[in-house]
């Protein structure tokens, strides 16, 4: 199975979740991915709703941190 770290920080959580397999012995390298797609999937969808517009014609970049206060989509490139 491949599984995916929808989490934040995924920095973080990803070589955490790394540790837990390998004491399992179940890691596999291969197999073992973080997301990050989460904070752009979010701010194109907001803004589509927004604009009333497909979600597919959209591109919001994101920059920074998840937090509220370090997190910038950038609408305007």
């Amino acid at each position: 199975a491949l599984v995916n770290m929808i989490s934040n920080p995924v920095n973080s959580t990803v070589p955490i979740a790394a540790e837990v397999f390998k004491k399992a012995g179940t890691y596999n390298e291969k197999k073992l991915f973080g997301v990050t797609m989460l904070d752009v999937v979010r701010a194109k969808t907001f803004y589509a709703a927004k604009a009333g517009v497909p979600v597919e014609e959209v591109n919001v970049p994101v920059v920074g941190g998840h937090a509220g206060v370090t997190i910038l989509p950038l609408f305007s490139q």
